[in-house]
């Protein structure tokens, strides 16, 4: 592990098994209750985590991409067109929302501290090819655009696939950008402007010319810094603000394996859904020196 006079410790609090095989995506109701979704057999379902138990409030039959709660108290749910959708926490009720982009595929969604909404949009054809249109877009409340980025200052596209995308109190957001469909790929770190800031691969101990890492979700810190998790490794990478490695843990020290997804709740529990439903695939963190 590297560590720079810092200490990054994880606590396993509660671990759960729910009905769902793998956890692809957790979104965070303001009643505390957990969306969790099944991306691959098309699973979304409001849960609740407050016995020992997982207990199941609602569940769709729905493909999910992407999801974020609004202020509204709303999910906001990528399905995989144009046009973002919104269910109603409490009924489970889908519609269409506001936030639309034509003529493109919406891989993922990201609400700011500023209640700004950040969404990595593609065009039709090779999901992963580097040739096809890729952008992220920043969006009001009103579903106005306020900023695409699309290029870097030598006109390269500045990723393939937005998987996932989070942002810190500094403006910078780090997007999980995928070169194929099990996460092979990169975190690529941008100021608010559009300046790359620093493109993260891995570090030369478990990195080699031959593979990229396996990058799954990614959350911004109280620190503003950043923690992506690596599938295939079993690891969480700590990167700082501007995207250097700080810390990697080995969540199978603490018997995690496959880790996929990563949130932070309203009281800084980190929850981490796993690809592997054996024994469990949802657990309850605490988060120290993050």
């Amino acid at each position: 592990m590297l560590q720079f006079g810092l200490q990054f410790e994880l606590k396993v609090l509660k671990r759960f098994t729910t009905e769902l095989p793998v956890i692809h995506s957790i979104s965070i109701g303001t009643d505390s209750t957990l969306w969790i979704n099944d991306s691959k057999d098309g699973k979304l379902q409001k849960i609740s985590t407050e016995t020992d138990s997982v207990k199941v409030l609602l569940s769709n039959e729905l493909y999910v991409f992407s999801m974020a709660f609004t202020r509204e108290g709303d999910l906001l749910v990528a399905t995989g067109d144009s046009i973002t959708k919104s269910i109603n926490a409490s009924s489970g009720q889908l519609s269409e929302s506001i936030f639309k982009v034509e003529n493109t595929i919406i891989t993922a969604v990201h609400l700011n501290e500023k209640n700004e909404l950040f969404i990595g949009v593609r065009t039709e054809g090779m999901r992963f090819s580097f040739e096809s249109e890729t952008r992220l877009i920043k969006m009001d409340q009103e579903g106005q655009i306020l900023k695409t980025y699309e290029f870097d200052k030598n006109n390269k596209r500045l990723f393939t696939y937005a998987k996932y995308i989070s942002s810190n109190s500094k403006g910078n957001i780090g997007i999980v950008d995928w070169f194929s469909e099990y996460g092979k790929g990169q975190v690529v770190i941008l100021a608010s402007n559009g300046d790359i800031v620093n493109v993260y691969d891995g570090n030369s101990d478990i990195k080699t010319s031959y593979t990229k890492l396996n990058f799954g979700g990614i959350v911004s810190t109280t620190s503003d810094n950043f923690i992506v998790t690596d599938i295939s490794h079993h690891l969480l990478h700590l990167l700082n603000s501007d995207g250097q490695c700080l810390f990697q843990f080995d969540t199978m020290s603490i018997g995690i394996k496959l880790p996929y997804f990563i949130t932070f709740s309203r009281s800084r529990k980190l929850y981490i859904g796993s690809l592997t439903p054996n024994p469990h695939n949802l657990f309850e963190v605490e988060c120290e020196g993050s």
